[in-house]
């Protein structure tokens, strides 16, 4: 599974910026369940949670400063 990869990886530096790419975008990937855990656990009911998890990352891109060229 990870044959196609091994080039890749095998380059100098690649290990290390892959890693850190990895914890860097990790974060945001924990934003939406993070949101549905905390509202899910005080109210009781995964429907609000979900809507106020919608709202947020539909928002976020309009929010983040735009990249690349």
């Amino acid at each position: 599974m990870l044959t196609p990869y091994r080039a890749l990886l095998a380059t100098p530096g690649a290990l290390r910026f892959t890693a850190f790419g990895y914890l860097a975008r990790l974060g945001g990937a924990m934003f939406g369940v993070s949101i549905i855990v905390m509202i899910a656990t005080r109210r009781g009911s995964y429907s609000s949670p979900g809507s106020s998890a919608r709202s947020a990352s539909s928002a976020s891109p309009r929010s983040d400063p735009p990249s690349g060229g």
